[in-house]
């Protein structure tokens, strides 16, 4: 629905909500019972044994697992009985498939702690109260209370601003944040950087103070629709897995071809037929590159585990080769490359006097400051004895400053 398009009271007489009052604890839960939980829908995950027969579905392993059922063949047709060649293969290709997996298994586990890490939770008005609650537990009707440092858990109709301003980089890609108004009411279809009466999940309010109406929970969010998009793809093959396959259909014609040509020399020497071809399946065996995929796999799982100790988290091996065919990388800087925390480091002061807060504070310069963070919209929470600050990055150095002078002077 195009709720930025409706009035406030269409708003709430749709979401059938009372704004002063909100949602009852029961009527959330049979709403949540009946929408489903507030989150993106995952991929179904892939079991064990399909994990298994996709790593064996590599074009070099079926060939090593070919040329390992030709080796049990020729030892039982020999009556030699030497069967060390054909299980030295199975154990390659099961040796690969395993390390494969097992990485794949480390990284899935390490970004679900990652997501466990970073549940959030919303400020909502229930029975009248202001609560916070587990953002997966948000539901179509919900009364949203925003306050600088909130972060948006779902798309809402506001229906009260007071100097709301909002950071939407996540979505819309625009850099500066977005002045709301809750009485913004469009006839045409605007784009979502438009929607000035709308906040979006995934969005962050850096200013200002306000309540919305969640109108859209999940995927059917505007961040859920993308979420929908990336979970419909296709896996696609490294140019490393690409010129393996084809080194292996080259390697495979050749020793084929090799195979022939010995066998129809001997036939036309009038050597015995089986022993002929129990030699020409011998050369098409050893031409096979039995330890190739174990030594790419190998070297790649080496460089996944220096990755490791990077704190950068590879999920399926090949993507470590396909970084290093990266010739361009094209990023978000703020809270990607940069923490988007900023720090105060000198103050002027009317006597032209300049002071460097990091290598010590005068009584002028803490007065600056403490009249600078009396006009900031900020929030400041203590957790396991370190400063939180929440809010506009640059209000938010102010306070600090402010914050751990305060401190130290007390120690």
């Amino acid at each position: 629905m195009d709720s930025y398009k409706k009035t406030i009271e269409e708003t709430v007489e749709e979401t059938k909500v009372d704004i002063d009052q909100g949602l009852s604890t029961t009527e959330a839960k049979e709403r949540s019972r009946q929408q489903g939980k507030n989150q993106f829908e995952e991929a179904p995950k892939e079991s064990l044994f399909k994990k298994f027969i996709r790593s064996l579905s590599d074009f070099t392993t079926i060939i090593l697992l070919v040329a390992a059922v030709i080796s049990f063949y020729t030892a039982f047709a020999t009556e030699h009985g030497d069967l060390f060649e054909g299980l030295l293969i199975i154990a390659i290709v099961i040796i690969n498939s395993v390390l494969a997996i097992v990485q794949e298994g480390n990284a899935e586990k390490a970004l679900e702690s990652l997501q466990d890490m970073n549940k959030q939770t919303a400020t909502v008005i229930r029975d009248g109260k202001v609560e916070k609650v587990d953002a997966e537990n948000l539901v179509v009707g919900d009364v949203l209370v925003l306050e600088s440092g909130s972060a948006i858990a779902a798309d809402a109709r506001l229906v009260e601003t007071s100097q709301l301003r909002v950071e939407e980089s996540a979505l819309t890609g625009e850099s500066e944040a977005v002045e709301k108004d809750a009485g913004y009411i469009s006839q045409e279809d605007d784009s979502l950087g438009d929607q000035l009466n709308m906040v979006f999940k995934g969005c962050t309010v850096a200013a200002g103070r306000g309540k919305a109406i969640v109108t859209a929970i999940g995927m059917q969010t505007e961040m859920g629709k993308i979420a929908g998009l990336l979970n419909d793809h296709t896996m696609q093959k490294t140019p490393l897995q690409v010129r393996l396959n084809q080194l292996g259909k080259r390697i495979s014609v050749i020793a084929l071809a090799a195979a022939a040509l010995v066998f129809l020399i001997g036939e036309l020497q009038g050597e015995p037929l089986l022993e002929m071809f129990m030699t020409s399946i011998s050369l098409a065996v050893a031409a096979v590159p039995e330890t190739l995929t174990v030594i790419v796999t190998l070297t790649l799982a080496y460089g996944v585990q220096k990755m490791a100790k990077k704190h950068a988290i590879i999920r399926q091996l090949p993507a470590v080769e396909t970084l290093g065919t990266a010739n361009v990388i094209c990023s978000d800087k703020t809270g990607t490359l940069t923490q988007n925390r900023m720090r105060v480091r000198r103050v002027w002061s009317k006597e032209d006097e300049v002071t460097d807060v990091e290598d010590s504070m005068t009584n002028s310069a803490m007065e600056i400051l403490k009249m600078a963070a009396l006009c900031t919209d900020v929030t400041v929470e203590k957790e396991d004895d370190e400063l939180i600050v929440k809010g506009n990055p640059t209000e938010a150095a102010i306070v600090r400053a402010v914050e751990e002078n305060i401190i130290q002077k007390k120690n």
